[in-house]
């Protein structure tokens, strides 16, 4: 669930229906892993709690 877009986790029925906005923002993430050598938003030093 890392990958998904936050308005597709907030949706009545997630992961139904796709959205153009959801697969940028996935991508993003996936980019973001491979440039910065690391899980997403690991810069800001937020526990997962």
């Amino acid at each position: 669930l890392l990958w998904t877009a936050p308005e597709h986790l907030r949706a009545p029925h997630p992961g139904q229906f796709g959205t153009r906005e959801g697969d940028v923002y996935s991508f993003s993430i996936v980019v973001q892993e491979v440039v910065l050598r690391g899980p997403p938003f690991f810069m800001l030093h937020i526990s997962a709690d």
